[in-house]
């Protein structure tokens, strides 16, 4: 992948000159847990982005869709009318009967065909957010066109401080649709960051939907700017005129952002096909709300793998009490997965529980890291984003395990006894 180049931030150098105890300067040398909880951060990045278009969309509300109520009859009765800038009330009301709707009826719908306990996934749950803001930037340009027929008809064109006699109600369609829109995409992003970031980097992870919020209104001003530019005319008009709204063309404004919209949601479908969920972690302990130590943990990875390899107390193999907590830390990570093993490599019970660990571990590449001395065996593979396993690779694994046996322990045919406690 295209930041596998960070990978070089954990790679020691002769230049580092670590002794033995000595703790690497952060700044020059990192650990590979914090460099692959970087990565998961980067490939959420691209899914961010995708948001900004759709608050750029949603900016409008408080600028020409101002403009658009000023000019309309908002009274409800003879003597009150809702204040132009209370039409946002209309985003607020949609927006919370959407996330009380899909809290309470849509997920239990939904569940009933998709088999998830969410009804559907956060990528699909934002998809609908964008479809729907691309339909309340459509709908906006067609009521602008209604408005100005009207207009047109009462001869109120060049009389841009008279109230048009059409009624304020035509806004709400295009206030309520970006309110459900952002009850979808909105929560939907919120949800991603939270639950695929690491957890020690989950309010960087957050930073980034505020920051898409953030330049998407900065957006919004760059393209009025280029509207206001490349739609001039000689005689200093354009589509978005600062004195008379009417004779502008506000509707083409909005049918743009509609098709950046249209875009931008290809783009985002093409995210989503190449981002790699984190997998679901699953927590060993016996009780959920005792805190877990060190110990515990590895203490509870020790008995895993003596559940799944049947080890007897003859040949044993422990996870290494020095640089288990480094191997924890990794298991948590999306698509790397490393086991260190006390074992003693010449003793052939080991060989085979090591050949039996690696027939386990379903990976792309994995790497074989022996200590004699140490007595230490460690596993590292690397899974792509499909875990399915076909029939021809699973026998392929088989062959490399078969010949990974050979070479080896192939000096060490002889069967010695196991001297691990």
């Amino acid at each position: 992948m295209a930041e596998n180049f960070l990978d070089k931030a954990a790679i020691k150098t002769e230049e580092d000159n670590l002794k033995s105890g000595q703790i690497p300067n952060l700044w020059r040398l990192s650990t590979v847990h914090r460099v692959e909880e970087l990565k998961s951060v980067i490939r959420m990045g691209p899914i961010g982005a995708s948001g900004i278009l759709l608050f750029t969309a949603y900016a409008q509300q408080g600028t020409f869709s101002l403009q658009q109520a000023k000019t309309m009859n908002r009274h409800l009765t003879k003597s009150f009318q809702i204040p132009a800038g209370s039409m946002s009330v209309f985003t607020t009301i949609a927006m919370l009967c959407t996330i009380v709707f899909y809290d309470r009826i849509f997920v239990k719908i939904a569940r009933n065909f998709t088999g998830l306990e969410r009804g559907i996934t956060f990528l699909h749950r934002m998809g609908i957010g964008f479809i729907i803001s691309f339909i309340a930037t459509l709908v906006a340009g067609f009521v602008e066109i209604k408005r100005k027929q009207v207009a047109l008809e009462h001869g109120l064109l060049d009389k841009p401080h008279t109230v048009i006699p059409i009624s304020f109600m035509w806004l709400i369609p295009q206030y309520s649709l970006h309110g459900i829109a952002e009850a979808f995409m909105s929560i939907g992003s919120l949800e991603f960051f939270y639950d695929q970031a690491p957890e020690s980097m989950r309010s960087t992870a957050m930073a980034l939907f505020w920051m898409s919020i953030s330049i998407g209104n900065y957006a919004s001003t760059l393209l009025v700017t280029l509207v206001h530019a490349f739609s001039a005319k000689p005689d200093g008009s354009n589509w978005l005129p600062d004195k008379n709204l009417n004779h502008g063309r506000l509707e083409y404004f909005y049918w743009l952002i509609t098709l950046l919209q249209a875009i931008n949601f290809v783009y985002y479908l093409w995210c989503t096909k190449i981002y790699t969920y984190k997998p679901v972690q699953v927590h060993h302990s016996k009780e959920v709300n005792s805190p877990v130590s060190g110990d515990t943990v590895m203490a509870s990875l020790s008995e895993i793998v003596e559940q799944e390899l049947g080890a007897s107390p003859r040949s044993k193999l422990s996870i290494t009490s020095e640089s288990s907590l480094a191997s924890v830390a990794s298991l948590s990570m999306p698509l790397i997965q490393e086991i260190v093993l006390s074992a003693d490599i010449r003793c052939s019970d080991c060989q085979e529980k090591i050949a039996d660990i690696m027939s386990r571990m379903i990976a792309e590449t994995y790497s074989i890291l022996v200590s004699v001395l140490e007595k230490k065996v460690t596993l590292t593979c690397t899974y792509s984003g499909d875990r399915r396993v076909s029939k021809s690779y699973g026998e392929a694994l088989l062959c490399k395990i078969s010949i990974f046996k050979r070479r080896m322990f192939h000096s060490s045919r002889k069967t010695t006894q196991c001297r691990l406690a």
